[in-house]
């Protein structure tokens, strides 16, 4: 848990390649104009949900920050808003988390990326007609979007976005890398970090399957979502981590506790009388549904072997 080790050298050289990579794909989609036309082509299906169109774009900008996305849900109706902020907590991964994730579970097959993020889609959409069914209807709004044209990509402009967005990165998570890495060091050397994974290792090892040392990615979650899979690709380098184990690591992280910026977001927004259950929904869901990905993965391995 040094300083150097797991925050500077691990923000710079493990995230910040995959991040660029990850940028330059995800600028040229929004320079052909697609992410509006996506809204358009998702609408009838987010209308099974409770959802508007005017919702659609929050969960797109979700894939690019969670925290952003959920304060861009203010102007909708209190149902589509609760509805929304859940699902953007819940089973989007940002931009930074996918992209990192694309690069753990690329390491493997590209089986395992597809695997996970289906089952991600499945418990994204499952959770969605539950709260339609479960949150009262106050009427819905109408959807007007603006289409714009689809065009060939600006080199320049894309190259410029992503110039600014690493900046952001290394402006605002390198700090919280480095400081994530002393209190992981403090808790550890005071010895609380071996309570924690003491109290946790029937869930983590029995129900899991995982290494009681993924209880420091789940740290790491509270802080920033990549910081947590840059530790997961760190675990899988040092061999720690199988096929199966990092495809339940993603798929928990993506639906463990949002980072400390989007839960103060959920509960400006939603107020702390809904906020408050909405988190604690998403984590303890989030383990139970990951303990069931873990045995369906292990029964179709047996099967298949």
């Amino acid at each position: 848990y040094g300083l150097l080790t797991m925050g500077l050298f691990n923000a710079i050289f493990t995230v910040l390649p995959i991040l660029s990579a990850f940028f330059i794909m995800f600028g040229i989609l929004e320079d052909i104009g697609y992410i509006p036309n996506l809204c358009i082509l998702t609408n009838r299906l987010f209308a099974k949900l409770g959802l508007s169109g005017k919702a659609v774009m929050s969960l797109a900008l979700g894939f690019g920050c969670k925290t952003m996305a959920t304060l861009t849900t203010k102007g909708l109706p209190r149902k589509e808003r609760l509805i929304a902020c859940y699902l953007i907590a819940f089973g989007i991964p940002c931009a930074a988390q996918m992209g990192l994730s694309m690069g753990l579970l690329g390491r493997y097959a590209f089986w395992a990326l597809l695997i996970t993020y289906v089952a991600l889609v499945i418990v994204e959409i499952a959770a969605g007609l539950m709260l339609n069914r479960i949150i009262p209807d106050e009427g819905r709004s109408d959807f007007v979007q603006a289409l714009p044209r689809m065009r060939v990509p600006n080199p320049k402009a894309v190259i410029v976005k992503t110039y600014y967005r690493l900046r952001w990165f290394l402006k605002e998570a390198v700090p919280i890398f480095l400081i994530a890495a002393v209190a992981l060091f403090l808790v550890d050397r005071i010895g609380i970090l071996d309570r924690i994974k003491l109290l946790m290792s029937p869930i983590i090892v029995n129900w899991l399957g995982m290494p009681l040392d993924i209880v420091d990615a789940l740290i790491l979650c509270i802080a920033r979502h990549e910081a947590a899979v840059g530790k997961l690709i760190m675990m899988a380098d040092a061999g720690r981590l199988d096929v199966i184990q990092c495809m339940v690591a993603v798929f928990m992280t993506t639906m463990f506790v949002p980072c400390f910026a989007n839960i103060v977001a959920v509960c400006k927004t939603c107020k702390l009388k809904s906020g408050l259950p909405m988190i604690l929904t998403i984590n303890v869901s989030g383990f139970i549904l990951a303990g069931v990905f873990y045995r369906i993965l292990v029964w179709v391995r047996e099967i298949v072997t």
